[in-house]
């Protein structure tokens, strides 16, 4: 983009005329509607004239990358520009459009209705994890030496004793449902992923221990 400050170098009047109402110009016809490359070289040594360089494809191009000297005139503008494009090896287009559509499954068989089953052991694994995740946050809460809900045991040090038994328990559990949720989103067969859901086995079963969460504070 070259903008043009007002200059008694140049003949900008007579520009403004040759490009009225569209630009459908050369280099040699814009030249010379402002007055001829010697003047518009001396209104770029006055700087009246004022680069700049946007491009798409061309992250590095700038006025000093592109060798334009501070008393080039319009057609040796031109030849930088088309210098430094000829010199570009590897240029890198700009997406202007994205088509969107579904990554390709190897060997992955659609609308079956083994889908549903697997998107309901999904959801189970995901319903059990929460559950056991409650449960540690409870036994983290019980634990805590604040919880009035204490109070309530009747040996207060042998009830939260089982707790602390009870808590690798429940994060071993919830280890072993972590890992079958994830063999289960990879697996392309419902066996492999009925197998997965088999292997975490039962949770651990609840204590008394673990009274009832609070439902105000």
């Amino acid at each position: 983009m070259i903008k043009v400050a007002n200059s008694s170098s140049l003949n900008t009047s007579s520009m403004s005329a040759n490009i009225h109402g569209g630009f459908n110009m050369g280099v040699a016809q814009a030249s010379a509607a402002l007055g001829g490359d010697s003047q518009i070289s001396k209104a770029h040594q006055e700087g009246s004239l004022h680069l700049d360089v946007i491009s798409e494809g061309y992250p590095n191009a700038s006025v000093g990358v592109l060798k334009i000297g501070a008393a080039d005139g319009l057609q040796a503008i031109a030849n930088a520009v088309d210098a430094y494009l000829t010199a570009q090896k590897d240029p890198k287009p700009q997406p202007v459009k994205y088509a969107l559509s579904p990554l390709p499954y190897p060997n992955y068989r659609g609308d079956q209705l083994s889908d549903d089953r697997f998107f309901k052991l999904l959801s189970k694994l995901k319903l059990d994890a929460a559950t056991s995740q409650s449960r540690l946050a409870n036994i983290d809460q019980l634990g805590s030496g604040v919880d009035p809900r204490t109070s309530l045991y009747s040996s207060k040090s042998a009830s939260l004793q089982k707790l602390e038994l009870l808590r690798p328990m429940i994060e071993d559990y919830d280890e072993k449902l972590e890992s079958a949720h994830k063999t289960c989103r990879q697996a392309l067969e419902l066996k492999e992923c009925q197998d997965a859901v088999q292997s975490t086995g039962v949770p651990p079963p609840f204590d008394h221990a673990e009274l009832p969460p609070r439902l105000f504070r």
